[in-house]
């Protein structure tokens, strides 16, 4: 497992899809009346935007890479 590197470009992709997310917590209503089933899906929106500001914070940090790896390992490593 590498050490953290940063990166510029997924500093930029991080802050857009985490801005992504805020505005889509921001305009649920009418993301949800627009895209989703309305009424009923209002709280999955908001949750999903949520999702999308934790994830580009995540990649706005790059720690991302990092996690992925890990997770990686931990399934496709054999057993020692």
């Amino acid at each position: 497992m590498e050490g953290y590197q940063f990166s510029i470009f997924w500093l930029v992709v991080g802050l857009l899809v985490s801005v992504g997310g805020i505005l889509i917590v921001r305009y649920y209503k009418e993301v949800s009346d627009n895209l989703a089933h309305g009424v009923s899906s209002y709280q999955k929106v908001k949750a999903w935007g949520v999702g999308f500001a934790a994830a580009g914070i995540l990649m706005a940090l790059n720690v991302h890479m990092m996690l992925l790896e890990l997770i990686a390992n931990l399934i496709f490593s054999p057993n020692k």
